[in-house]
């Protein structure tokens, strides 16, 4: 109100000035008690809606109270059981360690016997290999020996026949050497 007085008496000393300011000034002070009555209406109706927001937010206050009691009556009880939990997860994780560990030692000793299981086999099977090359070889000393024997039945010296009776019998007990072997694994 006082910038308004001050305004007023400014227009007034250049009203004094000329006529066009003093018509100039009545028109604004007439515009302004109208956008003072304007705002005075506004200021009265949001003062009336503020006051009725501070009633409801005061409500709604008291609701949020009784609402934080419970809430904090709910988070101590939530609380000790989360206590209770922590207890059994600690509980059920050196539980399940144990498992695990027990169930790894498990496994190394599976792939250990897998291990061992599958070098058995392949010893079996390079020995019933070695044992079949020396059969087949076997089987071919004798038929070249026999084929030598009919060709030369009565030609064959003394020393040659030995020697392939020698080659013979060496071959046989390799024979028997290998399936021995393999009856053992």
């Amino acid at each position: 109100k006082r910038e308004y007085d001050l305004s007023v008496d400014e227009l007034k000393g250049a009203a004094e000035a000329g006529t066009q300011v003093q018509g100039r000034l009545r028109v604004l002070k007439a515009e302004s008690l109208g956008l003072m009555e304007e705002c005075t209406t506004q200021f009265y109706y949001e003062s009336e809606a503020l006051k009725a927001r501070v009633a409801a937010l005061e409500e709604e206050n008291t609701d949020l109270r009784e609402k934080v009691t419970t809430l904090q009556a709910n988070k101590t009880w939530l609380e000790t059981k989360y206590k209770e939990a922590r207890t059994k997860e600690a509980e059920a994780h050196e539980a399940n360690f144990t498992l695990v560990k027990k169930q790894q030692r498990t496994l190394s000793e599976l792939e250990a016997a897998r291990k061992t299981d599958a070098q058995l086999r392949a010893d079996v099977n390079r020995l019933q290999q070695d044992l079949k090359n020396a059969e087949t070889t076997i089987d071919n000393k004798v038929k070249e020996l026999q084929e030598e024997n009919q060709k030369h039945q009565n030609m064959v010296p003394k020393e040659v026949h030995m020697e392939l009776k020698e080659q013979l019998a060496r071959m046989k007990k390799l024979k028997d050497e290998l399936q021995r072997k393999l009856r053992l694994k």
